[in-house]
């Protein structure tokens, strides 16, 4: 790839210490079928070789620019790479996962023919050099625009209806999209800090999308994810429900100013009921580490929380899918034992599938 003066798709790559992984994220968006891209590798800060390896492909492929910086975290990197792309839209890649070859000139197309502000795809997970093999659907396509984008497409990030089977139908992860950079500079939209919220890609959408006339999506799965049991995401952190707490505090904030109804409340709870079965479940997770009754004090903290109570009481429960509703009807009347047989069995069904 040579230097665009104006690339079709600036892809942003917040890079600190994965010297191990990132040549093979560079080396996937280096051979992207969509030639007029530019990559923005943006070193926050690390401490191992990976600001060599930057610079390193910076000096062979002209279309790669490095941006260092002093360690501010992911949304401090990405508020970084933001400001210095230039393309008609902007694409976000975590340095230790990789993508599909087509990936941007997919995205690409669909954003363009349906003249929409983002588009977005799917995922599928991997770890070491195993990809997750799960059935792929019949590709399918939606497009979204005017009233249905805040009406059902927002509403359906947060959380569905009750009786919807899944917790949402699309989920909050940047690096599925690209956005245009004309709206992200006419909304002024930044990513906040994940050292102050624990879903900062969830803000980011909330803030984004209700500027949006048009958004597309395709469930063809085209970034892969790399599973890591020691990240954020999957490692034991105490605090993760209270965490999350403030998360939807923050997001019940943010679409209070854009709905002017509580239209959006129903999916918020059902997003706060998703993060309660989570955190119930990493206790479980664990409980060979802390014992029983550390277990048990944890999930007597988490199912007292207030916001929790209110919502078990005003939340309609009985229209939830069944396994849901049996688990939170024990939630609610604090029956403990019986919530940690659920987890447990439903953890057996899920290793023998």
């Amino acid at each position: 790839m040579t230097e665009i003066e104006k690339p079709l798709i600036s892809v942003v790559v917040p890079v600190y210490n994965v010297e191990n992984y990132m040549r093979k994220c560079i080396d996937s968006l280096l051979n992207q079928t969509l030639s007029d891209i530019e990559i923005i590798l943006v070193d926050d800060g690390a401490t191992d070789t990976s600001p060599k390896i930057c610079d390193e492909y910076a000096k062979e492929h002209s279309c790669i620019r490095v941006i260092h910086k002093q360690n501010g975290g992911l949304g401090s990197a990405r508020n970084a790479g933001m400001k210095a792309a230039r393309g008609k839209y902007i694409g976000f890649v975590d340095s230790d996962d990789y993508v599909s070859v087509k990936m941007y000139e997919t995205l690409w197309n669909l954003a363009e023919t349906n003249e929409a502000d983002c588009a977005y795809c799917e995922f599928t997970r991997f770890w070491n050099d195993t990809v997750d093999i799960i059935p792929q659907p019949q590709k399918a396509i939606k497009v979204y625009s005017g009233k249905e984008i805040l009406d059902s497409y927002l509403l359906d990030r947060v959380g569905c209806r009750p009786s919807e089977k899944e917790d949402c139908t699309y989920g909050a992860s940047v690096w599925l999209g690209i956005f245009r950079n004309d709206v992200i500079q006419r909304s002024k939209v930044e990513f906040v800090s994940e050292r102050e919220f624990i879903a900062e890609d969830m803000i980011f959408d909330i803030d984004f999308i209700p500027y949006c006339k048009k958004i597309v999506h395709t469930n063809e799965a085209l970034y892969f994810y790399r599973f890591n049991p020691n990240s954020l995401t999957t490692r034991y952190v105490p605090d993760r429900f209270e965490r999350n707490v403030a998360l939807c505090k923050e997001m019940g904030s943010r679409l209070g100013r854009t709905y002017n109804s509580d239209a959006y409340k129903m999916s918020l709870d059902r997003y706060f009921l998703k993060i309660t079965r989570i955190a119930l479940i990493e206790e479980m997770v664990h409980i060979k580490d802390h014992g029983w009754r550390t277990v048990r004090a944890n999930m007597s903290r988490i199912a007292n929380n207030s916001e929790l109570r209110q919502i078990l009481r005003n939340y309609p429960i009985g229209d939830l899918p069944k396994a849901q509703r049996v688990f939170f009807g024990a939630l609610k009347r604090r029956l403990y034992l019986l919530v940690a047989i659920l987890i447990k069995g439903n953890m057996a069904l899920k290793r023998n599938r």
